[in-house]
């Protein structure tokens, strides 16, 4: 963690996070991510028979171990969900049903936009746990900018899963096997399904637009830059003490 502390600052993405890197430095600056494009509400795609299951996550090696099981169920009871993969070669071929899995490598951002919008339903198994608590609800808010529900874990998307109105936004599951019972049900039930897309768009395209955000980062970056002489001075005094404190348990 010695390159945190010798940072002057450190520009965190939420609340959780920002309070355990101030464990190595004090100036931790909390600002939320945002989407950097949102297109038109798109509903039409949601009319077709088949129903694309995306699955971007990455580094979630024990939720989709867990996911192998019903989603290898869901697609042998029906031949029209297509499971969309990203990075994970493993899961794919642990479900085994290459005529419904669509595999794809990892993606540079742009890529994995334009594979997330051809799909309907994004699974997002997040489960509980300090590490996860750390993350942010990004991939929640990227999906519904692409008109795709989603189905999300336990563990942080709760905050989301309803708009100022007590409306669904996201849906949640307890563990994987409810994760993929309610995408199984979004897949059904195309109502419920567009009319919680239509609501998480909405939230995500009034509070979630990176040009709405950027106002306060430019004002929050100028204030650093004003203040650079101080924050300098505390960074000199802070490596100071770290060299002291190593120095000092080096002699003993």
């Amino acid at each position: 963690m010695a390159p945190l502390v010798a940072c002057h600052a450190i520009h965190s993405s939420g609340a959780p996070l920002a309070s355990a890197l101030r464990a190595w430095n004090p100036l931790v600056m909390n600002l939320e991510n945002g989407v950097d494009l949102i297109p038109r509400l798109e509903t039409r795609k949601h009319l077709s028979k088949i129903t694309r299951v995306f699955i971007g996550n990455q580094n979630r090696k024990r939720e989709h171990a867990e996911l192998v099981r019903p989603l290898r169920s869901w697609l042998a009871e029906n031949p029209n969900v297509i499971a969309v993969i990203v990075g994970d070669r493993n899961l794919a071929e642990r479900i085994g049903i290459t005529a419904q899995i669509e595999l794809h490598p990892l993606l540079n951002y742009q890529e994995y936009r334009d594979t997330l919008k051809k799909c309907h339903i994004a699974l997002l198994p997040l489960q509980k746990g300090n590490p996860e608590r750390c993350k942010t609800v990004i991939k929640w808010a990227e999906a519904s900018a692409e008109s795709v529900a989603v189905v999300a874990g336990p563990e942080l998307y709760p905050s989301i899963s309803k708009n100022h109105r007590g409306e669904t936004t996201c849906s949640i599951g307890v563990n994987t096997y409810d994760i993929v019972s309610k995408a199984r049900e979004l897949s059904e039930e195309k109502d419920q399904r567009l009319q919680q897309i239509i609501r998480a768009h909405e939230w995500v395209k009034k509070d979630w637009g990176l040009d709405q955000l950027l106002p306060q980062r430019i004002d929050l970056y100028n204030s650093i830059w004003q203040k650079r002489e101080k924050i300098d001075d505390l960074l000199r005094r802070r490596l100071f003490r770290q060299q002291t404190s190593i120095g000092a348990g080096f002699l003993r």
